[in-house]
């Protein structure tokens, strides 16, 4: 209790500080999508790329979007794009690796900025391709409230492809351990109620991973987190092993966040096998293989022009097939990742391309319309009692 009750002073001693000495500098402006020109491992010309195609895609207008970041990124944008775009410089920026301590002394960085214009309604959403670890902290440290007396954790919400649509995984690396299970109490109903508002999904099936099926698998906090979520209101269907996951088991799969973000590292791993197989194995057909030895050299002679033909008929229909199946299982196509439990943070991968950075912004603007942390507030609060 005193440890609680020392960094609830420590928080509140510095907000007051930032206030009073006003880091944070928010210009007037009607924008209320922020986007991070400093996030992500390719720099200010990725993000920008993103930026004109989402508002070229209609997926966001020009005047809904305030760009952040540093006066070096500020300036390349300026001499590279279009006006009409709203800019906001900051004093500093966030690197990536950086130590949480560094993080949370970088007030004036494009992360801090943007999560300080959230909670005060400057901005009603916050796209960054950043420091993960930044946008959860400076996230929780300014926005995450307080659920009947717990803090809420927030968890980062990803969906992921299964054969007939998507489903959702909760945490994938925000809280690297559930210390209680009141955390996978709170993933497992943020995540449903994220599910039925914005996935449009009427009652979501909500899944425990663990190693097994049984109840009595996992250690004391997955056995303790099954009981509660089965006796809760949610749809709540056990325990699922993670190979199951991807072949439609669940809507919503629950974990701590060191277990969700194996799974999706090793979900990106796997598709980035399937990649590297279809392209080796279309350049091996486009390719002449060597001629058989011996007695089959005539026949293969004269069945070549006959597979040359087949090619040609089958590859529109393949590069279709390949598209339709891309859109599902690209992270690209997906967009961002949403941090449930406190509003308007989508994050994005230090990886992302143009298109990943332009479906963040799509993700942004949904849940801009649908007011889903609101809605996972008051739902949360309307619970007599947590387990």
């Amino acid at each position: 209790m005193l440890t609680r009750l020392f960094f609830v002073k420590l928080y509140s001693n510095v907000l007051s500080t930032v206030q009073h000495e006003r880091i944070f500098v928010v210009n007037d402006i009607s924008a209320k999508i922020a986007i991070d020109l400093d996030g992500g491992d390719h720099g200010p010309k990725v993000i920008a790329k993103g930026i004109t195609l989402a508002i070229k895609e209609g997926f966001v207008s020009q005047q809904e979007l305030v760009v952040l970041g540093s006066s070096a990124s500020i300036n390349w944008f300026k001499n590279h794009m279009p006006d009409g775009i709203s800019l906001q410089e900051c004093g500093e920026a966030i690197k990536m690796g950086e130590d949480i301590k560094t993080i949370r002394k970088k007030r004036r960085s494009s992360i801090a900025q943007g999560v300080y214009g959230v909670k005060t309604d400057k901005f009603q959403a916050l796209v960054s391709a950043g420091e993960t670890k930044a946008m959860v902290a400076w996230g929780k440290m300014l926005l995450a409230p307080r659920i009947n007396d717990f803090d809420l954790r927030p968890a980062i919400g990803v969906k992921m492809p299964h054969p007939d649509g998507l489903w959702l995984l909760v945490d994938a690396g925000a809280n690297i351990e559930a210390k209680s299970i009141i955390t996978l109490w709170h993933n497992a109903h943020m995540g449903a109620i994220y599910a039925r508002e914005v996935m449009g999904i009427a009652n979501p099936r909500v899944g425990l991973v663990n190693i097994g099926e049984e109840e009595s698998k996992g250690d004391q906090t997955l056995r303790d987190a099954h009981a509660i979520l089965g006796r809760s209101n949610l749809n709540f269907v056990g325990n699922v092993e993670p190979r199951e996951l991807f072949l439609g088991k669940v809507d919503v799969a629950v974990c701590d966040g060191k277990v969700g973000n194996l799974i999706l590292k090793s979900g990106e791993g796997v598709v980035e096998m399937l990649k590297a197989i279809a392209k080796r194995e279309f350049k091996r057909l486009l390719s002449r293989p060597e001629f058989p030895q011996t007695s089959r050299q005539l026949a293969w002679c004269f069945a070549w022009p006959f597979i040359w033909l087949l090619v040609i008929l089958a590859t529109p229909l393949s590069l279709i097939i390949f598209q339709d199946a891309k859109k599902k299982i690209s992270h690209d196509e997906i967009g961002g990742a949403i941090l449930l439990g406190v509003p308007g943070m989508i994050i994005c991968h230090g990886r992302s391309n143009a298109r990943a950075i332009a479906n963040a912004l799509r993700v942004a603007k949904a849940e801009i319309g649908h007011n889903v942390h609101q809605i996972i507030f008051d739902q949360l609060r309307q619970i007599e009692k947590s387990p």
